[in-house]
Formats: structure tokens, C-alpha cells, sequence
């Protein structure tokens, strides 16, 4: 599902990441490996692939770089947030009943 409703793995990963060994495969790589892709028989296809070694990861930060680049991310989001409400105070001033 693409869009604003596509969940975002980070939660999914930060909980088994100490549980299991993790592969995070990009799709377009995986789309170049020959072989009858179908809807049905993605999961045995992309199990056969692992077990051939023919799946490449993508790189994973360390989980205290991932926890700061979340820190980094929510305060851009905070900055503008700020600024556009900073804005909109600008062009349409807030009145006060009284």
C-alpha cells in the first residue's frame, strides 16, 4: 500500500531485531532476480532466494543512530509545525473574545 497510510516498518524492526536475524531486501533488487514472481508464491520465492543467497540487504543503522535520526526527524517535524502555524498567526491574527 503506497500513500500516507503505508505503515512504516521501524516499529516492526526494533522488536524482532533482538530476536531474529533480520534481512531488510529493497524491492527493486529483487525484482531484477529472474524467476516467476506471483502474488501467491511471493513468500516461498523470496525463502528460496534467501536460502541461495541470492538476496543482498540494505544497509541498517545501528539502533542508537536510528533512535537519533528519530529524535532529528520528530524535531524537524516540531520546527515546522512551529513555523507554519508562526505563519499563519502572520497573515491571520488569532482574535480574542472578551
Amino acid at each position: 500500500m503506497k500513500g500516507p497510510y503505508r505503515a512504516s516498518p521501524r516499529p516492526y524492526w526494533n522488536l524482532l531485531e533482538d530476536r531474529f536475524s533480520l534481512l531488510l531486501v529493497n524491492a527493486q533488487h529483487v525484482h531484477h532476480v529472474p524467476g516467476h514472481k506471483t502474488d501467491v508464491r511471493d513468500c516461498e520465492w523470496l525463502a528460496d532466494l534467501l536460502r541461495h543467497g541470492l538476496l543482498r540487504g540494505s544497509f541498517v543503522p545501528e539502533r542508537s543512530q536510528r533512535e537519533l535520526r528519530e529524535l532529528v526527524r520528530y524535531r524537524t517535524l516540531c520546527r515546522y509545525r512551529h513555523n507554519v502555524r508562526y505563519a499563519e498567526d502572520l497573515v491571520m491574527p488569532r482574535r480574542v473574545l472578551g
